[in-house]
Parts: C-alpha cells; sequence; structure tokens
C-alpha cells in the first residue's frame, strides 16, 4: 500500500528525483523520507507542494485532514 507522499508524487507526474531536487536532498535520503514521510519538515513539505502542483497539493492536505480526525 502506498503512502500519501508516494501517491501525490505520482499523481502530480513527478519523479523522486525531481521531488529530491525541490528539498535538495540526495536521491537515496528522499527515498527514506518517501518510506517515512512523518520525517519531512515544515519547509520540505512546502517546497513538495509547490512542486507537485494542485493535485499533488490536495493529496498533502488529504494528509493532514486525516490527521485532525
Amino acid at each position: 500500500m502506498k503512502n500519501w507522499l508516494t501517491r501525490a508524487r505520482e499523481i502530480s507526474g513527478l519523479t523522486a528525483q525531481q521531488c529530491a531536487d525541490a528539498i535538495d536532498l540526495p536521491i537515496s535520503e528522499y527515498a527514506q523520507v518517501e518510506r517515512h514521510p512523518g520525517t519531512l519538515t515544515l519547509n520540505e513539505l512546502a517546497a513538495l507542494a509547490c512542486a507537485m502542483g494542485s493535485a499533488g497539493q490536495a493529496l498533502i492536505e488529504g494528509a493532514f485532514e486525516s490527521l485532525r480526525a
């Protein structure tokens, strides 16, 4: 089962490398972040949301909404 970050990346049409570049991480470190998205900082999350566009942003927002419930 894919987590919200992987789904957001795929829906936005970005590669893992493009997401790694957006938050200035090597791809090996981004792969860890994608497996454990709770380790993202707010700055990293904001940079990814900008890079992902509206489709990815909607999934990110949905992930936060699920935390509120």
